[in-house]
């Protein structure tokens, strides 16, 4: 299992993901993260076995709202 550090530019609609493997470097570096972020930014750490995992449950971070409904509606053979 990984950490996952995302943070997400919510002006811009693009997220920076850095991974890490002990929890230890992930929460220092979240904590200098939330430090650092911007008004529009997000920042949240996330455990997951991969990043295919992280972008199927937390698809909003990678993946515009367009594309979450195509996805969504092609899913459902629409």
């Amino acid at each position: 299992m990984t950490y996952f550090l995302l943070t997400y530019d919510r002006a811009a609609d693009q997220v920076e993901v850095a991974p890490f493997t002990d929890l230890k470097s992930a929460a220092a570096e979240l904590e200098r993260a939330t430090l650092a972020k911007r008004p529009t930014d997000e920042v949240v750490l996330f455990y997951a076995d991969s990043i295919d995992t992280l972008r199927r449950t937390h698809s909003r971070y990678f993946f515009t709202e367009r594309e979450m409904i195509e996805a969504t509606l092609a899913g459902l053979g629409a």
